[in-house]
């Protein structure tokens, strides 16, 4: 289930991908390339400083009924409209999944500083409660020796083993998310090439998630 989840995102950004590039093409000024970029320069100049010499003409001047300047006709709006409203739905879920997976990334930067924060405060109080135990234990006249030798070796193997299999598992859960981080990378560099390319016969770039490692 999660990974038909993943796999949903991912279609999702690879739309969202198209739409940028589209996007940015169709926002372009006309005569976007040199050296006839001037002309619409010049243009642009000359209304701007109609606008500023003679506010009140150019007020009463629009480009149609629905009062839209004549200066914001020159340039082309990007805007989509749905076929029906079923097209209409799929842009409104897109967005919320974009919305979400941006929260969510947000919220596990967080989980992961709070994991570390209190692996750190455990490894404190766990030389805290060392130093208790050896001042108990030497405070104590009825021990001998020996009996203390042993004790405080003892407690300072079981120490060391929580000690280890603490780093273990937080070496383990930052090598998976770098792993699952590249993957990641690397799905992302295809599509955007797939893209660029403008391919139809290329078979979309598949996101597979690295496994998980274990620490025993």
């Amino acid at each position: 289930d999660s990974i038909g989840k993943v796999q949903q995102n991912t279609e999702f950004y690879w739309h969202y991908q198209r739409y940028t590039f589209v996007r940015e093409y169709f926002e372009r000024v006309p005569l976007f390339f040199p050296p006839l970029i001037i002309i619409s320069h010049i243009i642009l100049i000359t209304l701007a400083l109609r606008n500023k010499c003679c506010p009140k003409l150019c007020r009463n001047q629009v480009a149609n009924v629905n009062n839209i300047p004549f200066s914001k006709r020159l340039t082309r709006i990007f805007k989509m409209i749905p076929i029906n409203n079923s097209q209409n739905d799929k842009w409104d879920s897109f967005e919320n999944a974009a919305t979400f997976s941006y929260i969510r990334s947000i919220l596990e930067k967080e989980k992961n500083k709070d994991a570390l924060t209190s692996a750190h405060e455990k490894q404190k109080k766990t030389v805290i409660t060392i130093g208790s135990d050896a001042s108990k234990t030497t405070a104590s006249e009825q021990q001998t020796p020996e009996n203390l030798k042993k004790e405080l070796v003892s407690v300072f193997k079981s120490v060391l083993t929580e000690t280890r299999k603490g780093s273990e598992q937080n070496n383990s859960t930052i090598e998976s998310r770098l792993d699952r981080m590249e993957g990641s990378l690397e799905w992302m560099m295809k599509a955007m090439e797939r893209v660029k390319m403008n391919n139809p016969d290329q078979s979309r770039p598949t996101f597979d998630l690295p496994p998980v490692r274990n620490v025993t």
